[in-house]
């Protein structure tokens, strides 16, 4: 294998795993935060792609401005899922996923009865490629890598230098303590969830041009997720993004030399060995 193939998969990879970022941060905010193991988490990506799809192919829309209306979207939905379903439940853990369960079918009815089942395409107006030495970069991925990392960077921000990040860590922390100290807990919740399921939609927007869009593909993204945080451990931001990096690299080599599936089994193979070395995961707590 040349060395312009290899910086070519590893570029792919490095994209692959800026999306699985922003998929990844936001299920371990939900499951870390809230408690809630969110089935659909990965549907909300799909949903994401869809929505990205409706505004680019079905309105016209230049994308920055489907991506805003997309997210817009996505956080409304999230609102509508958490009030109307799961945070009447959250108490109850396993009444609680059964719920999430059922709004993963609620979702991908509701997209399949709207966009019907086949397969979708989405061609963005922004197309051509970049050479750089031997690599030749494409201008849509370029994109997807630039606007995954501006939304990461932009969750960071607030989580670590606003007023609402330092509550939110603080209830993430110690929920009780924090509600002492005056934080409204319910409207932490709330946003919390609603600003990681919006991450996971923004990363379905932002890679909605790069793999074909089908309803069914919500459950392989919620499993990515979970994948994901496991390995690089609940809790933890940084983990999230070693563990997106991981994940994103082997699934673009071993893909590439390969196919998905063996991706997918090697991926599973890795997260088990670090498991049996460290179970709280490469950068998770212990006894988390």
């Amino acid at each position: 294998m040349s060395l312009t193939l290899l910086g070519q998969i590893f570029f792919n990879g490095i994209v692959i795993s800026s999306v699985y970022v922003l998929l990844a941060v936001g299920f371990n905010l939900v499951w870390g935060i809230l408690g809630i193991f969110n089935f659909a988490h990965g549907h909300f990506y799909m949903l994401g792609a869809f929505m990205a799809w409706y505004f680019i192919s079905g309105l016209n829309l230049g994308f920055f401005a489907a991506f805003i209306f997309s997210g817009i979207c996505i956080f409304i939905g999230a609102a509508i899922a958490l009030k109307g379903l799961l945070d009447p439940l959250k108490e109850n853990e396993f009444v609680c996923v059964i719920a999430s369960l059922g709004l993963v079918s609620l979702i991908e009815g509701l997209v399949s009865a709207i966009f019907g089942g086949e397969a979708r395409i989405v061609n963005l107006p922004v197309t051509g490629v970049m050479k750089l030495g031997g690599l030749y970069l494409s201008y849509p991925r370029l994109a997807t890598l630039g606007i995954s990392l501006a939304v990461f960077g932009v969750f960071l921000y607030l989580v670590y230098f606003t007023n609402f990040g330092r509550a939110l860590r603080a209830t993430g922390s110690d929920p009780e303590m924090a509600q002492v100290q005056g934080i409204n807990i319910s409207r932490i919740y709330f946003i919390t969830f609603c600003m990681g399921t919006t991450l996971a939609g923004m990363g379905g927007i932002v890679a909605c041009h790069m793999t074909p869009l089908m309803p069914h593909m919500g459950i392989d993204f919620s499993l990515k997720a979970f994948i994901v945080v496991v390995l690089g451990g609940l809790g933890s931001i940084p983990g999230a993004v070693v563990g997106a990096l991981i994940i994103g690299l082997l699934e673009s080599f071993i893909g590439s030399i390969f196919n998905p599936t063996i991706a997918m089994i090697v991926s599973f193979i890795v997260v088990l060995i670090i498991l049996l070395v460290k179970p709280s995961g490469l950068l998770g707590v212990e006894g988390r």
